[in-house]
């Protein structure tokens, strides 16, 4: 897992600008993910739509143009902060109902397994205060929680996924 995190690293670093390094001070990072959102759909990246605050959030800081998302949400979030393939940290799929024999299985655990290091672990171990606000859906028992993954705080739902398998 040292890759992955030797990636979340350096994609971190690439966002950082020259002038917040010569000036020796640590960046304001805000990531914001929006379901269901495309490419387009915000202003910043071509919209009609006005969305003045996103854009200046866009023009003062760093535009990320070139991630893969995956069709669901939390396979999507596992592998943004993680920087590991979603198979690598237990969210292979998050609708067993498709392929019931996956249920459990290596890379198919449905939470985020601890095979990956956050980007919110990453950045409170050096020195940010992280937090989380909206959607979790990455695991709710004890040892998966946000907190559990590097976040001081966290404000939203954690979204329990509830597997019910009828046999025909």
């Amino acid at each position: 897992m040292n890759t992955n995190k030797t990636l979340l690293c350096t994609a971190v670093a690439a966002a950082i600008s020259p002038a917040v390094c010569a000036s020796k001070e640590q960046p304001n990072i805000l990531l914001i993910v929006g379901d269901d959102v495309g490419f387009a759909d915000t202003e910043p990246y071509g919209s009609e739509v006005d969305t003045p605050n996103l854009v200046e959030l866009a023009e003062e800081g760093v535009k990320f143009t070139n991630f893969h998302a995956s069709p669901t949400s939390s396979v999507t979030r596992s592998m943004m902060l993680t920087g590991a393939n979603s198979h690598e940290v237990g969210l292979g799929t998050f609708d067993y109902a498709v392929y019931p024999p996956a249920i459990g299985k290596p890379g198919y655990e449905g939470y985020l397994t601890h095979k990956g290091v956050t980007v919110a672990t990453l950045l409170r171990d050096n020195g940010y205060h992280t937090y989380l606000s909206g959607k979790w859906h990455l695991g709710h028992d004890d040892g998966y929680l946000p907190d559990d993954r590097g976040f001081e705080d966290s404000y939203g739902i954690l979204l329990v996924a509830q597997i019910t398998l009828t046999a025909i």
